[in-house]
């Protein structure tokens, strides 16, 4: 596996240039040179934005065209401002490894104690013999400052998950989380690392590296009680008998349909 380490290459995120390129690849397929002239960005940000954009599974790299998400995302909110989508696309974009910093913060660094970013650094010092000195002190550094920014100034702030004081950095748990979010989030989790499977174990749901538990900071109980929600109306089973303590998915459920019925019902 290849890890990108500079994701966002030092660029000020802004939702609202992530939006404008969102919504200029709408109309019709285009290519690099029709985004830059309808946004007026230079090509180095579009290609940040578009990155950023086929990571979160909006858009399909190279070709510009949206996904089945992209389209419905597209359709009910355009601005990606709910915070369902915000919800959908930090878990999307956290949960893959090879975005390697953004994928530590959430899955190991964040979840222990206040840390600054110095002590944060120390978390990727195995990837050290992957990259040169240079790279790795410059922009380790900045790639961490600039995903904890996303998440204490941008948009991203609207879902509360990190917190910043005089100590450093941390998290908070049990944030509001939608109930389909965090069913779209779970058939997510099921269909990349579960592939085919009805079934997946609630235990791994609520603290698997990657889970929704591990990356949207979801104690164990605050998941059951939404899954017992979630079971109340029909959308899932839950089996505890014997052994079992698990989750039933129904084939038809799809990340694409559960996002679908969440902006139908807000």
């Amino acid at each position: 596996m290849k890890l990108k380490i500079n994701f966002i290459r030092g660029f000020k995120f802004s939702f609202i240039e992530i939006a404008n390129v969102f919504n200029a690849i709408v109309e019709k397929p285009k290519d690099l040179e029709e985004i830059i002239s309808m946004t007026a960005y230079n090509e180095s940000k579009v290609k940040i934005l578009l990155t950023f954009l086929t990571e979160c599974e909006l858009a399909v790299r190279r070709s510009f065209k949206l996904t089945r998400l992209g389209e419905i995302m597209r359709k009910y909110d355009g601005f990606l401002e709910t915070k369902g989508t915000l919800w959908t696309l930090h878990y999307i974009i956290s949960s893959k490894e090879h975005l390697v910093i953004w994928n530590r913060l959430f899955n190991n660094i964040l979840s222990n104690d206040f840390k600054d970013r110095e002590t944060m650094v120390t978390y990727f010092e195995d990837i050290k013999t992957q990259v040169s000195d240079y790279t790795f002190e410059r922009n380790v550094r900045k790639e961490i400052k600039m995903v904890i920014d996303t998440y204490l100034r941008e948009r991203f702030s609207l879902i509360d998950l990190i917190s910043s004081s005089d100590k450093g950095y941390s998290y908070n748990r049990n944030g509001n989380i939608p109930d389909l979010i965090l069913l779209s989030s779970i058939i997510y989790f099921r269909d990349k690392y579960y592939a085919g499977s009805t079934t997946i174990s609630i235990k791994d749901i609520c603290h698997s590296d990657n889970s929704p538990g591990r990356i949207c900071f979801l104690d164990e109980s605050y998941i059951r009680n939404k899954l017992e929600h979630l079971k109340n109306l029909g959308l899932l089973g839950l089996e505890s008998r014997a052994d079992l303590d698990q989750v039933r998915l129904g084939n038809d459920l799809t990340v694409e349909s559960v996002m679908e019925e969440y902006y139908k019902s807000i």
